[in-house]
């Protein structure tokens, strides 16, 4: 379903904008591969941002960014029919790769990021509309320019910082600052969910063990 999408596009922006290799990791969480770049997909060289979750699902989630990589632990209960359903996750993008992680039962997989070889070719403005694309949950190859694409419906402050609302696909809205959400709020069928930013750190100390895979973890490749 359409709303669907809408909702599986945000998360992943949140969980893993497409991003270089910097630093690889495999099954165990050492290490694998250094190497300098960034995706130019951001203004800044490092970030944390902390969300609530409300609404069909409740909790927390944490964004780190780092050099452009991108890592997003999720903590969070859903309802459904008396039945309460847990989600505890942590999702990394090296760039070329992406790990999904249940931390609840230490299994992941790891999947090629297919889009790592196309963001290498584009131009600095051309990554920057890229993330604008991603972060309002557009696809990459979405025609045009994500100023063309996409209207403002104004703006709003979000945790200290003013970001542009847009109303991507008509089944919810999308507050942006810096290619990054800061609120995503979501109110269609069964759907009724906000993930709203209480905390920004800009240029925030961020560790490279926040993108390693956690040891222990058994990793399937697919």
């Amino acid at each position: 379903m359409k709303h669907k999408q809408f909702f599986k596009s945000i998360s992943l922006f949140l969980i893993a904008s497409t991003v270089f290799l910097l630093t690889g990791c495999d099954g165990d969480g050492a290490p694998s591969t250094t190497t300098s770049g960034d995706t130019g997909l951001y203004p800044f060289k490092s970030a944390v941002v902390q969300y609530k979750v409300t609404g069909s699902s409740e909790g927390n989630q944490t964004l780190y960014i780092k050099n452009g990589m991108t890592a997003t632990e999720k903590h969070t209960q859903t309802e459904t029919a008396g039945y309460t359903q847990y989600e505890n996750t942590f999702t990394v993008n090296t760039g070329d790769f992406i790990y999904e992680i249940d931390l609840d039962n230490s299994k992941g997989v790891k999947t090629k990021n297919e889009l790592n070889e196309t963001i290498k070719t584009l131009t600095p403005e051309q990554k920057i509309d890229l993330g604008k694309k991603l972060a309002a949950g557009l696809s990459a190859d979405s025609q045009g320019s994500a100023d063309e694409i996409l209207t403002s419906l104004g703006t709003e402050t979000i945790a200290g910082q003013k970001c542009e609302k847009y109303n991507p696909l008509g089944l919810g809205t999308v507050c942006i600052w810096n290619n990054i959400p800061l609120k995503t709020q979501i109110s269609i069928a069964d759907i009724d969910l906000i993930i709203e930013a209480t905390s920004v750190n800009e240029g925030a100390s961020v560790s490279d063990s926040k993108f390693m895979v956690p040891k222990g973890v058994e990793v399937t490749e697919i």
